[in-house]
Protein backbone atom coordinates (compact mmCIF):
# COMPACT_ATOMS: atom_id res chain seq x y z
CA UNK A 1 0.00 0.00 0.00
CA UNK A 2 2.90 2.20 0.77
CA UNK A 3 4.48 1.51 -2.57
CA UNK A 4 1.40 2.66 -4.43
CA UNK A 5 1.10 5.86 -2.47
CA UNK A 6 5.05 6.86 -3.27
CA UNK A 7 4.03 6.27 -7.07
CA UNK A 8 0.80 7.82 -6.87
CA UNK A 9 2.55 10.92 -5.54
CA UNK A 10 5.40 10.65 -8.50
CA UNK A 11 2.89 10.14 -11.06
CA UNK A 12 1.13 13.62 -10.17
CA UNK A 13 4.21 15.29 -9.68
CA UNK A 14 5.59 13.93 -12.72
CA UNK A 15 2.03 15.17 -14.68
CA UNK A 16 2.28 18.83 -13.14
CA UNK A 17 5.92 18.82 -14.53
CA UNK A 18 4.68 17.89 -17.97
CA UNK A 19 1.68 20.42 -17.87
CA UNK A 20 3.95 23.46 -16.11
CA UNK A 21 1.65 23.51 -13.27
CA UNK A 22 2.56 23.66 -9.91
CA UNK A 23 2.68 20.65 -8.14
CA UNK A 24 0.20 20.94 -4.48
CA UNK A 25 1.88 18.94 -1.95
CA UNK A 26 -0.21 17.61 0.26
CA UNK A 27 1.67 16.70 4.05
CA UNK A 28 0.11 13.26 5.35
CA UNK A 29 -3.11 13.28 7.09
CA UNK A 30 -3.97 16.91 5.68
CA UNK A 31 -6.91 17.84 4.35
CA UNK A 32 -5.98 20.85 2.60
CA UNK A 33 -3.95 21.55 -0.78
CA UNK A 34 -1.72 24.97 -0.46
CA UNK A 35 1.70 25.13 -2.38
CA UNK A 36 4.60 24.47 0.08
CA UNK A 37 6.10 28.00 0.27
CA UNK A 38 2.70 29.54 1.53
CA UNK A 39 3.43 27.40 4.42
CA UNK A 40 6.97 28.81 5.21
CA UNK A 41 5.69 31.75 4.32
CA UNK A 42 2.81 31.70 7.75
CA UNK A 43 5.38 30.22 9.60
CA UNK A 44 7.94 32.89 8.96
CA UNK A 45 4.48 35.20 10.12
CA UNK A 46 3.54 33.57 13.29
CA UNK A 47 7.25 33.10 14.20
CA UNK A 48 7.76 36.71 13.63
CA UNK A 49 4.57 37.60 15.56
CA UNK A 50 6.00 35.01 18.62
CA UNK A 51 9.28 35.38 19.09
CA UNK A 52 9.69 39.14 18.27
CA UNK A 53 6.51 40.57 20.22
CA UNK A 54 6.20 37.47 22.46
CA UNK A 55 2.66 36.91 21.46
CA UNK A 56 2.75 33.55 23.46
CA UNK A 57 2.83 35.38 26.86
CA UNK A 58 -0.56 36.13 26.28
CA UNK A 59 -2.17 33.00 28.54
CA UNK A 60 -5.32 33.50 26.29
CA UNK A 61 -3.98 33.22 23.03
CA UNK A 62 -5.38 30.95 20.54
CA UNK A 63 -5.41 29.53 16.90
CA UNK A 64 -7.96 32.19 16.00
CA UNK A 65 -6.28 35.21 17.46
CA UNK A 66 -2.81 34.08 15.72
CA UNK A 67 -4.37 33.54 12.49
CA UNK A 68 -6.35 36.93 12.72
CA UNK A 69 -3.24 38.66 13.16
CA UNK A 70 -1.10 36.72 10.65
CA UNK A 71 -4.25 37.36 7.97
CA UNK A 72 -4.78 34.10 7.13
CA UNK A 73 -7.23 31.36 8.78
CA UNK A 74 -6.97 28.94 11.56
CA UNK A 75 -6.67 26.13 8.98
CA UNK A 76 -3.73 26.93 7.10
CA UNK A 77 -2.14 28.09 10.11
CA UNK A 78 -2.74 24.75 11.70
CA UNK A 79 -1.83 23.16 8.44
CA UNK A 80 1.19 25.07 7.85
CA UNK A 81 2.39 24.53 11.69
CA UNK A 82 1.79 20.74 11.45
CA UNK A 83 3.89 20.22 8.28
CA UNK A 84 6.69 22.42 8.73
CA UNK A 85 7.18 22.21 12.73
CA UNK A 86 5.61 19.05 13.00
CA UNK A 87 3.61 19.81 15.68
CA UNK A 88 0.04 20.56 17.05
CA UNK A 89 -0.39 24.59 17.63
CA UNK A 90 -0.77 23.99 21.49
CA UNK A 91 2.96 22.26 21.27
CA UNK A 92 4.39 25.23 19.20
CA UNK A 93 3.10 27.67 21.73
CA UNK A 94 4.17 25.70 24.26
CA UNK A 95 7.72 25.21 23.02
CA UNK A 96 8.20 29.31 22.83
CA UNK A 97 6.74 29.32 26.04
CA UNK A 98 8.99 26.71 27.68
CA UNK A 99 12.19 28.39 26.06
CA UNK A 100 11.43 31.21 27.40
CA UNK A 101 11.40 30.10 30.73
CA UNK A 102 14.36 28.51 30.65
CA UNK A 103 15.78 32.12 29.58
CA UNK A 104 14.20 33.14 32.77
CA UNK A 105 15.40 30.87 34.97
CA UNK A 106 18.90 31.17 33.82
CA UNK A 107 18.95 34.65 33.72
CA UNK A 108 18.29 34.68 37.75
CA UNK A 109 20.44 32.04 38.50
CA UNK A 110 23.75 33.74 36.91
CA UNK A 111 22.80 36.59 38.56
CA UNK A 112 23.26 35.33 42.00
CA UNK A 113 26.66 34.60 41.93
CA UNK A 114 26.77 32.78 45.08
CA UNK A 115 24.61 29.49 43.99
CA UNK A 116 21.51 30.32 46.14
CA UNK A 117 18.45 30.75 44.45
CA UNK A 118 17.71 34.75 46.02
CA UNK A 119 15.00 35.14 43.00
CA UNK A 120 11.86 34.40 45.43
CA UNK A 121 10.16 33.46 42.19
CA UNK A 122 8.09 29.68 42.66
CA UNK A 123 7.47 27.92 39.96
CA UNK A 124 4.25 29.46 39.50
CA UNK A 125 5.84 33.02 39.03
CA UNK A 126 7.58 31.30 36.27
CA UNK A 127 4.86 29.80 34.83
CA UNK A 128 2.81 32.65 34.60
CA UNK A 129 5.46 35.20 33.61
CA UNK A 130 6.09 32.52 30.48
CA UNK A 131 2.27 32.38 29.23
CA UNK A 132 0.92 29.65 31.06
CA UNK A 133 -2.26 29.74 32.80
CA UNK A 134 -1.34 27.36 35.75
CA UNK A 135 2.11 26.09 37.61
CA UNK A 136 0.68 22.35 37.02
CA UNK A 137 0.34 22.36 32.82
CA UNK A 138 3.61 24.55 33.16
CA UNK A 139 5.31 21.59 35.06
CA UNK A 140 3.70 19.11 32.78
CA UNK A 141 4.77 20.91 29.32
CA UNK A 142 8.05 21.52 30.63
CA UNK A 143 9.08 17.82 31.69
CA UNK A 144 7.54 15.84 28.67
CA UNK A 145 9.27 18.61 26.35
CA UNK A 146 12.94 18.97 28.38
CA UNK A 147 12.77 15.37 30.66
CA UNK A 148 13.04 17.10 34.05
CA UNK A 149 11.07 19.61 35.77
CA UNK A 150 11.70 23.07 36.04
CA UNK A 151 12.99 22.52 39.89
CA UNK A 152 15.08 20.17 38.62
CA UNK A 153 16.04 22.39 35.81
CA UNK A 154 17.20 25.51 38.28
CA UNK A 155 18.94 23.33 40.92
CA UNK A 156 21.35 22.09 37.70
CA UNK A 157 21.97 25.57 37.63
CA UNK A 158 22.64 26.63 40.48
CA UNK A 159 24.75 23.56 40.86
CA UNK A 160 26.92 24.50 37.54
CA UNK A 161 27.09 28.35 39.20
CA UNK A 162 28.89 26.81 42.54
CA UNK A 163 31.00 24.93 40.82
Amino acid sequence: MIKKKKINLYCRKVIAYILGKRFYSTPKNIGTSMPCRQYSSIINKSDRLLLEEKYFLDNSLTINNLAREIGTNRTYLSTSIKAVKKQSFSEYINSSRIEYSKLLIKKKIVNCKTGIDNSGMTTEDYAIASGFSSARSFVRCFKMREGITPSQYKNALLWKVRE
